[in-house]
């Protein structure tokens, strides 16, 4: 029978950011995101703990800053030490990252936080350089944790740096804040996880990507680690954007110290979240598809984008349209930006006016199109005129993508 460990592991939590960025001048809403993570914080650690697992793992970023709020450092601990009261078997461990880096004032090496070491089953990696730590499963089983904490915000060396598995454990687990160059190079220079590093253990948790990522290798190829990605949206950046993102559930067996380790993930998702969607309308009906959505995801707050292109919709209109979406509790941003497509008519303009001229140009060129039939041309001129005119009004380019005609 194989030897079986679970872990559960999160990350990139980021407690008490100001959301400046992408809510905009609404400070009441920024709280309401504030609180909104604490209680995604708060939802997984119930939900990993409910599992009764061997490990529960903070992968970095805990809070968003090395300095955080008050409230939020007695929250985490609150939390923290609630379930490690309750579940004595369930060893817990926090990893300073880049954002809640090591230093003098670090809540791990101060308050509430560094409190959580007088627990036996939390441990804080809160000395700068490798470290590693021992701890005895519920059934027996010897695991060896390793990590290296950040010190500062971008270390420049590997977070797996100078740690070597225990060949005396019946499990090595790494914990690592980085980024894996192998797939990212570009955000890889100042802290990175090779995957060759990662394969001398038989589990790497990963912290610093905010979307779900299992990570393969080796051969036979296998899963080797796994970012759990944040609780919440966090910018507007890709990553951030996604929905792949929790609490990762991992199931670790072996056959024996010496033998490969297999391992299987699972994603947990929280309902306390952070949802950053956009949107591109053209056609008044999806306003009460995106409504519907918000509507039916209570506990998830919203950040919408909304970019309509649209003859069927004037901004006036979609103005009107999503009064709705204003109204809603959980909305706490909304981007409305809009891309007229309007007809024009070169008479509208006086004789003085360089637009009459511009259009009566468009439309001379695009008149002697003979290749094309006459609906197309109207088309054309209708888009050309567009974009010519919005250019010329210091409006923003409009994507030429939304004038081009569907083609069989």
């Amino acid at each position: 029978m194989a030897d079986t460990i679970t872990l559960l592991h999160l990350s990139d939590i980021h407690l008490g950011k100001e959301f400046k960025s992408i809510i905009r001048n609404n400070p009441a809403k920024r709280k309401i995101a504030r609180d909104t993570l604490r209680k995604a914080f708060k939802e997984a650690i119930e939900k990993a703990s409910s599992l009764n697992p061997d490990m529960i793992i903070i992968c970095g970023d805990l809070f968003d800053t090395n300095q955080p709020l008050k409230n939020d450092e007695e929250e985490v601990s609150k939390i923290l030490s609630q379930h490690a009261e309750k579940n004595r078997d369930t060893h817990f461990f926090l990893l300073p990252g880049g954002h809640d880096y090591l230093h003098k004032n670090s809540p791990y090496l101060r308050s509430t936080i560094a409190q959580l070491s007088s627990f036996n089953n939390i441990h804080i990696f809160n000395t700068p350089g490798p470290q590693s730590i021992k701890v005895i499963t519920k059934a027996g089983f010897s695991v060896k944790v390793h990590a290296r904490p950040h010190d500062r915000r971008s270390t420049g060396i590997s977070p797996l740096a100078e740690l070597e598995p225990d060949a005396f454990a019946d499990f090595n687990i790494a914990i690592a804040h980085g980024s894996v160059p192998e797939f990212l190079p570009a955000d890889s220079e100042s802290d990175p996880v090779h995957i060759n590093d990662m394969l001398k253990f038989d589990y790497v948790a990963l912290g610093h990507w905010h979307s779900f990522y299992p990570v393969e290798a080796g051969s036979p190829r296998r899963i080797v680690a796994s970012y759990s990605g944040s609780l919440a949206s966090l910018s507007t950046d890709k990553a951030d954007t996604s929905k792949t993102r929790g609490v990762v559930k991992v199931l670790i067996s072996k056959m024996g110290r010496e033998s490969l380790s297999d391992v299987k993930v699972q994603l947990l998702e929280v309902e306390n979240s952070i949802s950053f969607r956009r949107f591109k309308l053209k056609d008044p009906v999806d306003v009460e598809k995106i409504a519907s959505e918000v509507r039916g995801n209570s506990l998830t707050q919203y950040i919408l984008d909304i970019e309509y292109s649209s003859e069927k919709l004037s901004y006036e209109e979609l103005e009107k349209r999503i009064g709705e979406l204003y109204s809603l509790d959980n909305l706490l941003e909304l981007r409305l930006t809009g891309r007229r497509i309007r007809k024009f008519n070169a008479d509208e303009y006086p004789e003085y006016d360089f637009r009459r001229y511009l259009i009566k140009a468009i439309e001379a060129q695009i008149n002697q199109l003979n290749s094309e039939p006459e609906e197309e041309k109207e088309r054309i001129k209708e888009a050309a005129i567009n974009i010519a005119l919005s250019l010329f009004e210091g409006e923003n380019p409009v994507d030429v993508y939304d004038f081009m005609p569907e083609r069989g």
